[in-house]
């Protein structure tokens, strides 16, 4: 983790707070832009236009209102539909009542690939004995829409007017970052819904009832842990399923689209070649609408190119990714058990602010660990090539300083220097490459040259110090008690030395 050099995230939930409310909208095509304004909504709405809105809302959803952790009521399921099950709540509705009165015969779940969910009800009050309910992502709905329902309740064609009109809604609110859901309808004849399968959803020639803008905030610190990426020389890159401009709106405002960034969507992406993708991933750094498979595409050609790679996912599909990535995030609260396995570390609050704690707890563990080998190497060295060659140069075979005494400084001066180099705090260096040696060049010029520095230090007292020290007789001679003395001397030297030594090695010099 300590070397990754890019983190693909996603957007919901890791990014944002995962705590969404609908805040705008375009229904039966009157606008609304607060909660006041979707009362006022209610009321100039005709009354079963409103119906049809509500109950598309209420019936094509898996969410439900239940007591949370702390004994209150809150919605529980996928958070878009728990925003729309609320914002039908602030009207008035019960999605309880309505769920009870109208009979489900079919359920779409929504899947990451189709972008959209759908529903079949018993219809008592349409043309035709059955009702399909379709919601989405808003630009793959309203390709799916051939009408819309007007101001009156009428429907009406959806022209290339319409359709202008109805882009421009949408890109209003991808621009404010808000994520936008279509949500459509038609009545389905007896023959037609038996001709329908389990598994191809029926969502063709539908009517448009529009267009609701749901906000997401960031969570709190986004901005400035994009900037501490940066700083510690790791790009930051989302991979969303969001609209392309909602992706590029909430990445500019997250710090993570900067210029000369390229914002692309997976289609797109996916249509390029191989060398058209390795040269747009250089420069990538929002992939919207995407799909599983191009999260793994995205992680390999950035593999490709010597990328360390950290990648989040929550989904079973972004299982592949997960295991691919060099080091895989899965999210603790919303993420699924498969992802989970193939997950490296499990964020337990879907925070993106743990991928970089993460990072730098484990670049001071890596920087702990060398800085420490740096240390002790030069302790070493230094230390047996003086208890040698004192031993060798001494009349009587004997070394400066005793073998205990050795043992036990040491002993000390490792256990310090171990609590010492752990406590240091986390660095914003550069990633390393996944190649680069433990113990690198100029650390071994640190080590050699601290270990020369010392044997020459040590050695000129332990030849000179007696006669500079006044310890030696007329004659030339020492006494026993002025040789245990030299070599106190000698001792507490080389104490020093390694307190200067470790000193020295709180910083490691990279080198390319």
């Amino acid at each position: 983790m300590e070397n990754v050099t890019t983190v693909c995230s996603n957007k919901t939930g890791t990014l944002t707070q995962n705590k969404m409310t609908v805040v705008e909208g375009n229904l039966s095509s009157l606008p609304f832009d607060s909660a006041d304004g979707a009362k006022t909504w209610k009321s100039e709405a005709r009354p079963e236009i409103f119906d049809l809105v509500v109950e598309g809302i209420a019936v094509n959803s898996f969410a439900f209102e239940d007591k949370d952790e702390k004994g209150n009521l809150a919605f529980i399921g996928s958070k878009t539909e728990s925003a729309l099950l609320s914002f039908i709540k602030s009207l008035g509705a019960s999605y309880r009542n309505i769920r009870a009165d109208v009979k489900l015969t079919r359920m779409y779940p929504f899947s990451s690939l189709k972008k959209t969910m759908s529903c079949i009800v018993k219809s008592s009050q349409g043309k035709e004995p059955y009702r399909l309910y379709v919601k989405g992502a808003s630009e793959i709905v309203m390709h799916s829409c051939t009408h819309y329902i007007g101001s009156e309740g009428q429907t009406m064609t959806l022209d290339d007017n319409a359709r202008a009109k109805f882009d421009h809604i949408i890109g209003q609110y991808a621009d404010k970052a808000l994520l936008t859901i279509a949500l459509s309808y038609r009545d389905v004849s007896s023959s037609e819904y038996k001709k329908y399968n389990g598994e191809k959803t029926p969502d063709a020639k539908m009517i448009c009832l529009g267009i609701v803008g749901i906000q997401d905030p960031l969570r709190p610190g986004v901005v400035d842990s994009v900037h501490e990426f940066a700083k510690a020389g790791v790009t930051v890159r989302m991979i969303t399923g969001e609209n392309i401009q909602t992706a590029r709106a909430i990445a500019k405002n997250a710090g993570i689209l900067t210029t000369g960034g390229l914002a692309m969507t997976g289609p797109e992406f996916r249509a390029l070649s191989k060398e058209d993708q390795t040269d747009a991933v250089k420069r990538l750094q929002v992939l919207a609408r995407s799909s599983p498979t191009d999260k793994t595409i995205v992680v390999r050609r950035l593999q490709e190119l010597g990328e360390v790679v950290a990648v989040t996912g929550d989904g079973t599909n972004d299982g592949p990714a997960l295991k691919m990535a060099d080091v895989g995030f899965s999210m603790g609260i919303t993420g699924t058990e498969v992802a989970k396995e193939a997950s490296a570390i499990v964020l337990m609050d879907d925070n993106f602010s743990g991928i970089l704690n993460s990072l730098m707890r484990g670049r001071a563990v890596n920087d702990s660990v060398r800085k420490f080998l740096q240390f002790r190497l030069a302790v070493t060295l230094s230390t047996v090539v003086l208890l040698f060659i004192s031993a060798i140069d001494s009349g009587d075979n004997k070394s400066a300083l005793f073998g205990d005494v050795i043992f036990w400084a040491i002993s000390v001066m490792y256990t310090l220097a171990i609590h010492a180099f752990a406590t240091e705090p986390p660095s914003f260096r550069l990633p390393t490459s996944k190649t680069a040696p433990l113990i690198n060049f100029n650390m071994w010029k640190m080590i050699i040259g601290k270990v020369i520095f010392q044997i020459i230090l040590n050695f000129a007292l332990l030849r000179y110090g007696a006669k500079l020290f006044h310890l030696e007789s007329p004659d030339g001679t020492i006494t026993p008690e002025h040789l245990l003395t030299l070599h106190t001397m000698i001792f507490n030297k080389f104490v020093f030395l390694q307190v200067f030594n470790e000193l020295n090695c709180r910083r490691i010099d990279e080198c390319d």
